[in-house]
């Protein structure tokens, strides 16, 4: 049985992570000498949204305008990254208890593969860098999929960027537990060295459409449901990517499989995404028809002195 992770904004909050609500909010700060924007983004779903829209715009009509406006949001945006991964340099211990069967590293190192939404650093400053092995698995080590850093990003893991490697030739070292960050990542650039491999807005499909290394990575997680008999934990994901939905939703149907999701917010997760949810005739996504073994005490919580909670978590991997 092929176990799974999955890995969302709300995982990197244990740590100080910001929520997309919480980007939302820092931006309406930082965008006080543009109002026209700053309400704009103020009255919108998100943050994401409002950045879709000037995208678009750009792209549609490449003017200076058009140009500053769409700065005027991915400026602070990257600058939210840049906050959030000096922060992560910071942190002494990344597990939240002495016990090292409760070592958030041992627990990451017993699934056969993580796919992460997140684009910050924390898993490339406080898991990848690790000394191996960890857990059950027995892993050498831990290898981003698709891209090779150049530089040293164990010692310079802010200032290292990552470029697309020859994935198709190379897919996985043996015996390195491989890593997919579906999104892309602040530091990671194009095959042309220059421009960004990080999606953001609300139409993220395509935007994976134009990059050959995001296809070739969210086609493996569609593939690992089709192709292996898999269980998924899901992390501090909040089912706002209709893309990841989707491949979840059509695997589960064609076949299905066990889920877990440590979530505090429960079912009430879907009540954020969907559009249906103030209308008064409430439509499920389909997602919402999966069953879901919910874990909503706080992960700080379970990894430290909720046994509980811990050993419920546990029982994924019996």
């Amino acid at each position: 049985m092929t176990k799974i992770l999955l890995l969302g904004a709300g995982f990197s909050k244990n740590w100080g992570g910001l929520l997309a609500d919480e980007v939302t909010e820092y931006l309406v700060q930082k965008l006080q000498s543009n109002p026209i924007i700053q309400k704009k983004l103020y009255n919108s779903k998100g943050f994401e949204d409002t950045y879709q829209d000037l995208l678009d715009e750009f792209v549609k009509s490449p003017t200076p305008e058009n140009k500053s406006n769409f700065e005027a949001i991915s400026v602070p945006v990257r600058e939210i990254f840049s906050i959030m991964n000096k922060s992560f340099l910071k942190i002494s211990n990344f597990n939240f208890s002495q016990d090292a069967k409760k070592s958030i590293q041992n627990f990451l190192s017993r699934f056969d593969a993580i796919f992460t939404l997140n684009q910050d650093l924390l898993l490339e400053m406080h898991y990848m860098g690790n000394q191996f092995p960890l857990g059950g698995k027995q892993w050498d080590g831990a290898q981003l999929i698709g891209m090779y850093p150049k530089g040293d990003w164990r010692s310079n893991p802010l200032e290292t960027l990552w470029m697309p490697t020859d994935f198709h030739s190379q897919i996985q070292q043996h015996r390195f537990q491989p890593i997919y960050k579906l999104h892309g990542s602040v530091n990671w650039v194009g095959e042309n060295g220059v421009d960004s491999t990080m999606i953001i807005g609300k139409d993220k499909f395509n935007q994976i459409g134009n990059s050959h290394v995001l296809r070739f990575l969210n086609g493996q997680f569609f593939n690992i449901f089709h192709q292996k008999e898999v269980k998924l934990m899901m992390i501090g994901y909040g089912f706002g990517d209709d893309h990841i939905n989707s491949m979840i939703t059509s695997a589960y149907d064609n076949k299905p499989f066990e889920i877990h999701c440590i979530n505090p917010d429960g079912k009430n997760s879907f009540l954020r995404v969907n559009n249906t949810a103030n209308t008064g005739i409430y439509v499920p996504q389909a997602i919402e028809q999966i069953p879901i073994i919910w874990h909503t005490r706080n992960m700080s919580s379970i990894f430290d002195n909720d046994e509980i909670g811990f050993d419920k978590l546990n029982e994924f991997f019996n």
